[in-house]
């Protein structure tokens, strides 16, 4: 339960990154800077945590190989992110091929980041 509680603040950034975007797409193009700023900081941040937060895991317990495939999953999800949502700002027509994987990243980074968090909880010492 400790383990859970470490991600704790993870996941409220990524509430956090989730409402800002929906309020991006929902204020539509062209962005408004602030909340495009906004939006890219908090994931920024998100990113940083929790990233932290696998390292200092990491350490504690070790590295196993299942564990290193879900973090390798959720970089990919994140990475996927930052790429098509850099994509979407500097383009004056959004593909829509962009914006179907910038809504499914966010999934893919959610549950392989709570598959870590589970498969780490139940590996622990």
């Amino acid at each position: 339960m400790e383990l859970a509680a470490n991600y704790a603040l993870s996941g409220l950034i990524f509430l956090l990154i989730l409402g800002s975007g929906a309020w991006v797409g929902v204020v539509g193009r062209p962005y408004n800077t602030l909340l495009f700023t906004l939006h890219k900081l908090i994931a920024l941040g998100g990113v940083i945590v929790t990233g932290l937060e696998v390292y200092r895991t990491f350490e504690d317990m070790g590295v196993e190989a299942a564990s290193v495939a879900l973090v390798a999953l959720t970089a990919l999800g994140v990475i996927a992110l930052f790429a098509t949502g850099a994509l979407m700002s500097i383009r004056s027509a959004v593909d829509r091929r962009l914006l179907v994987t910038h809504r499914i990243a966010p999934a893919v980074a959610l549950f392989s980041m709570a598959g870590l968090v589970f498969y780490l909880a139940g590996t622990g010492p």
